[in-house]
């Protein structure tokens, strides 16, 4: 059925030299090519969601609403924490390879 479906052509007729195997008909591929690039524009015009953006805000204080461009510093318990990683991953490196 599903087959049936993917070699039909816009007017509903069943195409003659329909494909029957591989990945998806021509028309499948741009209308996933399409859905990808609506999908990359749309986070595009949203820059305040994503990974990204989620990493930032975690090491970064909050942005100042009346001040966008200013440069914003990184958090205290953020800087704490990676310098307490870096003092375990020295003390790891120390004992075990250097020793």
């Amino acid at each position: 059925m599903l087959q049936q479906l993917r070699d039909l052509n816009p007017n509903g007729e069943i195409m003659k030299n329909a494909k029957s195997e591989g990945v998806g008909t021509e028309r499948e591929q741009q209308a996933t090519n399409s859905a990808e690039l609506n999908l990359a524009a749309y986070l595009d015009a949203r820059p305040e969601i994503g990974f990204t953006k989620m990493l930032l805000d975690l090491a970064l204080e909050p942005q100042e609403p009346f001040k966008a461009d200013a440069r914003r510093p990184f958090r205290k318990s953020f800087v704490i924490a990676v310098v307490f990683c870096s003092i375990l991953v020295g003390w790891f490196v120390w004992f075990n390879l250097i020793r």
